[in-house]
């Protein structure tokens, strides 16, 4: 159940250290694994995360993204947590 936070951190870790496509490989690592346990405390993060890489990447997936930041704010919507939902809403 650790796991995926940490591999949260790792992948906007490798992000910021220009390797978008490891970055976004553990984002899906982590998703799957938050899908499976049924948690969802920090899904918002996570698809943020991902619709920030995707337009970090060498061509940048604007749809892409844009539809991971709407995935974001509607869990954060979802789960009350204003915070969050800020913080999703700024990418956009």
């Amino acid at each position: 159940l650790s796991r995926p936070p940490w591999l949260i951190m790792i992948a906007e870790a490798a992000g910021y250290a220009g390797q978008v496509v490891e970055g976004l490989r553990l984002l899906a690592e982590a998703l799957e694994a938050f899908e499976a346990s049924g948690r969802g405390d920090m899904l918002v993060d996570a698809y943020r995360l991902q619709g920030e890489l995707l337009l970090r990447q060498a061509t940048p997936n604007a749809a892409q993204a844009e539809n991971c930041f709407q995935q974001a704010l509607t869990i954060a919507h979802r789960q009350q947590a204003k915070p969050w939902e800020l913080r999703a809403a700024m990418w956009q």
